[in-house]
Formats: C-alpha cells, structure tokens, sequence
C-alpha cells in the first residue's frame, strides 16, 4: 500500500505502520505537498529507501538502508516519490507531517501580494 495524495491531504499529521513485501522494489510515498518523513525500523531488516526505482537487491548501495529503533527523517519534496525495498517482510513506522514553515510564508506572500500589487501600480502611475 503506497501512501499518494488520495489518502493524504498535506495538513494533517499521520502515522501508519507499513509491512514491506519481499521482492522488487515498492511505491511507498508520493505526497503532493512539502513533508517531513519519519521512518523507524522496527524489526531487524535489512530494508532499504530512496528515490529510485531499483533499490533491489537491498544493500546494492542504491538507497539507504534504515537502520532498526532509529528514526529517519526525510524532507518530501512535492511529488518526489520515496520508494522501498526489503527482501523479507519487515515492519516500518512511519510518520508523515505537514512542513510548516513553507505553510506560513505561503500564507504571509498571499497576504503580502495583492498590497504589493497596488504599491506597484500607484508608484507606476497606474490606477
């Protein structure tokens, strides 16, 4: 089960416990907003996460490897996707949370735009 932008909406935080599926390599995450990714291993692996699509073999050095009772951290860009590969079946914490910061400087510029739009337009001569 990959977590994708239908069953996340970027403005909450949620928490799932994902069991990995020996074999090729897995969808895990494609979020469409700015995240921050925890992931904690919480069996003895080995488990491998990364951006490519060939993470398999695991430990090929194609991805990390997640090292067990440690947390992980990862900033999601929007759309980047996050795949995994394991080559038994091995249970993932993971945590998924808004970025926040970027929330409030995208509300700070909406709010920002329109009277720097009409400042612009008075110093122009422009009504």
């Amino acid at each position: 089960m990959a977590i994708t932008d239908t069953t996340y909406t970027g403005l909450k935080t949620d928490v799932y416990t994902y069991l990995t599926v020996p074999g090729p390599t897995q969808l895990l995450l494609s979020l469409p907003h700015w995240s921050v990714v925890t992931l904690r291993l919480e069996t003895a692996g080995p488990v491998s996460v990364g951006t490519r699509e060939d993470l398999s073999p695991v430990g090929s050095g194609k991805g990390r490897l997640l090292p067990a009772n440690e947390d992980i951290r990862i900033v999601m860009v929007p759309l980047t996707r996050l795949y995994i590969a394991a080559d038994a079946v091995q249970r993932v914490a993971i945590q998924v949370e808004p970025y926040p910061w970027l929330f409030e400087i995208l509300n700070a510029v909406k709010g920002v735009a329109p009277a720097l739009s009409s400042m612009l337009s008075r110093l122009l001569g422009r009504k």
